[in-house]
């Protein structure tokens, strides 16, 4: 009997933690991205004081999410989406237009695939 009782805890334990976990990448991506989604733009237009601005900001909400990203996601994927927005912040230091795009892109699509790679989403289980 306490096996069983033991089996269920840890199994609920198990589900929240999964739980807890799809829920704050899934927010990374949301609030990435939206610091994101003009950024490009200003690229274009020139804006580099502006562009550093949110790239800086977003390398503040990534700060937020890295530890508890880091519990599942391995160093490897961590150290690319790292290097990827040091060089699309460096690019945008030094006005590198097509360079800061392409780079801004990567990361973009790094962020992306680590949510859906760690949440949970409901296709997946049906």
């Amino acid at each position: 009997m306490k096996v069983l009782r033991l089996s269920i805890v840890v199994l609920i334990c198990i589900c929240i933690f999964i739980g807890v976990h799809s829920f704050r990448m899934s927010k990374m991506e949301k609030s990435i991205s939206e610091l994101g989604d003009n950024i490009k733009g200003l690229a274009i237009n020139d804006s580099w004081d502006e562009v550093l601005r949110i790239t800086y900001e977003i390398q503040d909400e990534w700060n937020k999410y890295k530890n508890w990203a880091a519990l599942t996601i391995n160093s490897e994927s961590i150290e690319k989406l790292e290097i990827s927005l040091e060089q699309a912040q460096t690019f945008a230091q030094i006005h590198k237009k097509s360079d800061f795009l392409g780079e801004f892109s990567a990361f973009s699509q790094l962020v992306e695939q680590i949510a859906h790679k760690e949440g949970l989403y409901w296709e997946e289980i049906f």
